[in-house]
């Protein structure tokens, strides 16, 4: 099966059966649109005395971490309906929400269990390729300190450029590894759901898969994220006329168009995931 021929089998789903997006929607408004409505609805309203106060701070941050916990906590859930009504719409079979939820949460576990693995596999790659260029400005703040203020201005712009080259050597370098991170897990949520793997194995599997298809792989994620990259285009095209009107406004449509793109894009890219599975890994039944 050709690339273009797994993204319309995936995509088929939610053409005929958009109802299967409304889950999703619910969880974009939820922690999308309803937190990110608060903070941008308060906060221009706030003098800059409030904003900088300790209760604003800790009511943002405590926004911040609510939404990353209910991202963590009920993105393993969604991942496995969405798999679940992949599979039953490749089978041929009756779609059903309910029995989706019911798959999902039979091997919720295990999918909260690979997804945390996956998030801390990526939090680790970022923290270290940012602890490098930051130990190192740190390590030589005194010699950077005294070059600076004894340096001729094409000196120091020659300092500038050289460290924003080594920042840019290192995000490089990170994007890679999150890339080939990617490639790695992209199949752990079908072989956990369809061959009822525990979390390690599933990952493993899933690694394993990566390598011997790790090419076809890169170019369906590439075609994937260069349409979602052109989907949010658009909506920032589309959003910005409302500036005449206020950044409130501006900012209130594109959380609403985010949110109804994002309950499209990411219940796409699992399906897109499970179509995969069923090309280029074991005819799903």
């Amino acid at each position: 099966m050709a690339t273009t021929d797994i993204f319309s089998e995936s995509f088929e789903t939610i053409r005929r059966y958009p109802a299967t997006l409304v889950p999703y929607l619910l969880l974009e408004f939820l922690v999308t649109g309803l937190i990110a409505l608060l903070v941008y609805s308060v906060a221009p309203g706030l003098a800059a005395q409030e904003m900088q106060s300790t209760g604003f701070i800790a009511t943002l941050l405590a926004i911040i971490v609510i939404s990353i916990i209910v991202g963590i906590l009920l993105t393993p859930l969604f991942y496995g309906m969405y798999t679940s009504l992949q599979v039953q719409k490749i089978g041929k079979k009756r779609l059903s929400l309910e029995n989706a939820y019911a798959a999902a949460k039979e091997r919720y576990a295990s999918l909260l269990g690979a997804g945390l693995i996956n998030l801390a596999v990526n939090i680790t790659l970022i923290a270290l390729f940012m602890a490098i260029p930051i130990y190192l400005l740190v390590s030589n703040s005194a010699e950077l300190h005294t070059l600076t203020g004894s340096a001729s201005t094409g000196d120091k712009i020659g300092l500038i450029l050289g460290i924003i080259g080594i920042a840019g050597i290192f995000a490089v370098f990170l994007i890679i590894c999150l890339a080939v991170v990617v490639i790695y897990f992209f199949q752990y949520v079908p072989v956990l759901m369809i061959e009822k793997r525990g979390a390690w194995d599933s990952i493993k599997r899933s690694i394993s898969i990566g390598k011997a298809n790790f090419w076809s792989i890169l170019g369906t994620l590439i075609l994937f994220f260069v349409i979602a990259g052109a989907g949010y285009f658009v909506i920032g095209i589309v959003s910005t006329p409302f500036q005449l009107a206020g950044r409130e406004a501006a900012v209130l449509v594109q959380l609403f168009l985010s949110a109804i793109f994002g309950s499209i894009i990411y219940p796409w890219y699992i399906m897109l995931m499970t179509s995969f599975y069923n090309s280029y890994v074991k005819k799903v039944k």
